[in-house]
């Protein structure tokens, strides 16, 4: 999945500092909507990532942040 740059964005989140493991192939910059209370972003599936969707592969959410993360949720919308 790619990160997809929306309306309401606000904020663009950039990658730097970190040491990423084997399993991350590429971190792109993360255009974000931020009120100060949450942070949405949005993401759009390739064609093959909506096939192997269909065939029942799950959504994995890669959070560079150590040892936890904050709470998450991940929906499926109409974002322009």
């Amino acid at each position: 999945m790619s990160p997809h740059k929306f309306e309401t964005a606000n904020r663009k989140l950039l990658p730097s500092g970190h040491e990423y493991s084997l399993n991350v192939e590429s971190i792109e910059p993360l255009w974000v909507y931020t009120d100060n209370e949450q942070c949405l972003s949005c993401w759009k599936p390739t064609h093959e990532e909506l096939e192997m969707l269909n065939l029942g592969a799950s959504v994995v959410l890669h959070c560079l942040t150590g040892a936890s993360q904050p709470p998450v949720g991940i929906t499926v919308q109409f974002v322009k």
